[in-house]
């Protein structure tokens, strides 16, 4: 029996050689190495970078170390003048 529009396919005759095998699994092997060496790549630039951002830290600026630091010694200046 034949459906139309369906082109009929023959089986293959012959086994796969021991050498097409052991081409395939080679492939398969550097396949699944590259992929697993970019994943990992991938994951250790994500973790540094997360580390690095976190490390960071801001740095104050002048005024905001500078005034309170200014308004005490002042402070301290007037009470000490005082007495």
């Amino acid at each position: 029996m034949t459906i139309p529009g369906v082109v009929p396919t023959e089986e293959p005759t012959e086994e796969p050689t021991e050498e097409a095998t052991e081409e395939a699994t080679e492939e398969a092997d550097v396949n699944a190495t590259e992929e697993a060496t970019e994943e990992a790549t991938e994951e250790a630039t994500e973790e540094a970078t997360e580390e690095a951002t976190e490390e960071a830290t801001e740095i104050p600026e002048f005024p905001m170390i500078a005034i309170p630091v200014m308004t005490i010694l002042g402070m301290m200046f007037l009470l000490s003048r005082r007495k």
